[in-house]
């Protein structure tokens, strides 16, 4: 009985010490994703990265629709970023651009894509048509939603930061799911318990749809790791309470039970599928491209 006692006792220290050792604080998955990316001190001394990318738009309902673009995205790490996205409409091009900068010129954001529009102006059809590609200023909530991409590295590469607010949430099938939270959006990040690679983020959208992003291929591009293969997921509302109220970005950081999770057999209605064609790091980029275009 004595054994049994003792050996019992061996089993439970070394269990509950191998138990913390495996466990994970939410510094530590931070720190070991940034770590697996590169490294805080290689992202730091990235200046600039240009990624070229070619993507098939595919809409759903009530008909099929595809559109295969390409874009060319630019950033000058923590200074700006553009990315302009190329199609062509029987023989017609289209190029529409949105802009992000460090909020130190005169516009901090600006894109040539219309407004997007509400549930009231919906259903009034008062609203410009997507095929307008006149340059204007982001609204604030627009700026604010991207402005964290002239960072290589975002969001974590920043953390802690005054202002966003992260929380460990669960861990569960192989990954960490972190939420991350700012005065003008919310988002959960999924990462690989292995490799510590940003898998997925899920982010409730305007009028009550939901993002879904899934990250893929990871490689090393002198020395930072960029996932070559994206593909998002735009899920539309169960319902109008959804379309009118749906589950703010508060409650997917607050609740995330209240997230409109997908489920196995829902189509999304908007399929973005982009595979990278080509990425380049530190080579010289014009900081006028981040200016707003004159007329």
């Amino acid at each position: 009985m004595k054994y049994e006692s003792y050996a019992f006792m061996i089993l439970l220290f070394y269990g509950m010490n191998c138990f913390k050792a495996s466990a994970q604080t939410l510094d530590q998955i931070i720190a070991n994703h940034i770590k697996a990316i590169g490294g805080k001190e290689k992202i730091k001394q990235v200046k600039t990265v240009t990624i070229k990318m070619t993507t098939t738009n595919t809409i759903t309902q009530p008909e099929t629709v595809k559109l295969s673009v390409n874009s060319l995205t630019r950033i000058t790490n923590g200074k700006g970023y553009r990315r302009d996205i190329e199609s062509e409409t029987e023989g017609v091009k289209t190029i529409q651009s949105e802009c992000f900068t460090d909020n130190t010129g005169q516009i901090s954001g600006w894109t040539t894509a219309p407004p997007m529009p509400g549930i009231t102006e919906i259903a009034k059809g008062d609203f410009e048509p997507m095929s307008d590609t006149k340059p204007r200023s982001m609204s604030e909530q627009e700026y604010n939603a991207g402005k964290d991409q002239i960072y290589v590295g975002n969001p974590f590469i920043n953390y802690p930061s005054k202002g966003m607010e992260v929380k460990l949430i669960k861990k569960f099938n192989g990954q960490y799911c972190i939420g991350v939270k700012t005065d003008f959006w919310a988002r959960l990040y999924y990462i690989d318990i292995t490799t510590f690679y940003i898998t997925k983020i899920e982010e409730n959208g305007m009028g009550g749809t939901k993002g879904v992003t899934i990250f893929k291929n990871y490689k090393n591009v002198s020395g930072i790791v960029f996932p070559h293969s994206i593909a998002i997921n735009t899920y539309m509302p169960r319902g109008m309470a959804d379309a009118l109220f749906g589950h703010g970005a508060s409650d997917l950081f607050d609740n995330p039970a209240t997230a409109q999770n997908p489920k196995k057999d829902e189509t999304p209605y908007i399929i973005m599928i982009s595979t990278v064609t080509g990425i380049t790091v530190n080579e010289p980029i014009d900081s006028s491209i981040y200016n707003f275009p004159e007329d």
